[in-house]
């Protein structure tokens, strides 16, 4: 949702994974994939639900509810904790591009997404680079999601 003045173009869509220290002590049986089961069942480290949209949207539609170990208002405090094995987070992968090596990161089995966007609200008065990157975001859908393509590789451990 944004504010009825701006303009929005798709850019790019992002999903939402799980991570979890190395020595975490209730890894994931499966290898790169949890279900949201699963993510129930464990201690979680957050950021703060009011800030953090997607999570309540990520749960909103199952029978699942998080138990929450620490509650933080910031996201480099949650995945210093979630490195050093204090629970279960849950991030957008394009966050995640520069991680610690000290974490494993895991699919969510859900076919949840979020839409990042371009926001702007008048071309006839926005810079001659801004006309250019809204007309390139317009005219590239095949390139748009290169960015997520990028990072999914970066972190793709296989």
């Amino acid at each position: 949702p944004t504010h009825p003045e701006f303009q929005t173009i798709p850019a790019l869509e992002d999903r939402l994974v799980a991570i979890v220290g190395k020595e975490y002590p209730h890894h994931f049986p499966n290898d790169r994939n949890v279900t949201l089961e699963e993510i129930a069942r464990q201690d979680m480290v957050l950021i703060e639900t009011d800030t953090d949209y997607d999570l309540v949207r990520l749960f909103k539609d199952t029978p699942y509810k998080w138990k929450a170990r620490v509650i933080t208002d910031d996201a480099n405090a949650t995945l210093k904790m979630v490195e050093h094995d204090m629970g279960v987070g849950i991030f957008p992968i394009t966050y995640l591009s520069n991680m610690s090596e000290d974490i494993d990161v895991y699919e969510i089995e859900t076919d949840f997404k979020r839409t990042l966007a371009l926001a702007y609200t008048d071309l006839k008065n926005a810079s001659p680079v801004m006309k250019r990157f809204v007309q390139f975001i317009k005219e590239s859908e095949s390139t748009r999601f290169a960015a997520f393509n990028h990072i999914k590789a970066v972190n793709d451990p296989k």
